[in-house]
């Protein structure tokens, strides 16, 4: 038996599943967060990213990661005003990392944690719920 045509085939598997891949994450969706002038799209670079894991079961919030360290949901906006006051920017730019078990309440939260640190808006980059996906999926 020879193993030629098997390699051949796997080849082809590799080189079709590496061609038909996307290796990149989609931008994040811009929320401009409401103020009392009017306010446009800002097309700066972000300022700063915090990661949202969704809740572990039995859990009721999910992990925060900011600036590699994970950071308790209600002490985010005091490290959100600590990197802005290290890290001055014009017009600061928060992106948002969730995963797709993350909840809207969370996203409430933070982007609220955001606007009150000084962030002028929050991108949201996050997985679109599929069945089967989530880092906690039972």
């Amino acid at each position: 038996m020879d193993s030629v045509p098997f390699v051949d085939l796997m080849l082809l598997g590799l080189f079709f599943s590496l061609t038909s891949s996307s290796f990149l994450l989609p931008p994040g969706v811009p929320i401009n967060l409401p103020r009392n002038e009017g306010t446009a799209i800002v097309s700066e670079p972000v300022a700063a990213v915090v990661t949202v894991l969704p809740p572990a079961p039995g859990e009721d919030s999910g992990l925060i990661i900011f600036g590699g360290d994970i950071i308790h949901q209600n002490a985010l906006e005091e490290a959100l005003r600590e990197f802005l006051r290290v890290h001055p920017s014009g017009e600061p730019i928060l992106l948002l990392k969730m995963d797709a078990k993350a909840s809207i309440s969370q996203l409430v939260s933070i982007s609220s944690a955001a606007r009150s640190s000084g962030f002028s808006a929050v991108q949201i980059a996050a997985e679109e719920q599929q069945s089967g996906t989530g880092l906690f999926e039972e």
